[in-house]
């Protein structure tokens, strides 16, 4: 999750378990290069240091707060002036597949699969699963869910 003033980057398996979650508090989003390479930077950092195998991971989700299309991964308030998508050149960067998401859709994702995702609780009840502000359910083996927000 890239937000306006942190970072967070989770790792899940498909079941939404969590492998690794980092909070990086000292990020402030700004439209210049140089935030952009440190989002991309920071990312391979993470990609890195997650303790999962390269090779199993298979998509990477983006969101970001403003206007995004989906579709031509494309964030149409931050990192506008290329002519190449957000998503292709985070993509190209990391060298992952990567879906580029709006925050606020990626959230109404995440609580939409969690809430499907019914579990046991320890007194023996089914009870929805939590939301971890994780984006999981599109892609097989590993996902990493990024996002950025003003919200933790």
């Amino acid at each position: 999750n890239v937000g306006r003033d942190n970072m967070t980057y989770v790792i899940t398996d498909l079941q939404n378990n969590i492998i690794k979650e980092v909070i990086d508090n000292s990020f402030e989003l700004q439209n210049r290069p140089q935030c952009l390479e440190k989002i991309c930077s920071n990312i391979e950092d993470f990609v890195e240091n997650c303790g999962v195998d390269r090779s199993k991971i298979l998509g990477l989700g983006v969101s970001i707060v403003g206007r995004v299309n989906p579709e031509t991964g494309r964030s149409y308030a931050y990192f506008t002036s290329s002519e190449e998508s957000l998503r292709d050149i985070i993509q190209e960067r990391v060298k992952i597949r990567v879906l580029l998401e709006n925050d606020t859709r990626a959230r109404c994702y995440a609580e939409y699969n969690c809430s499907r995702s019914k579990e046991l609780n320890s007194s023996g009840e089914i009870s929805p699963k939590p939301l971890n502000r994780v984006i999981s359910g599109f892609l097989p083996s590993f996902f990493i869910a990024f996002s950025f927000s003003s919200e933790v």
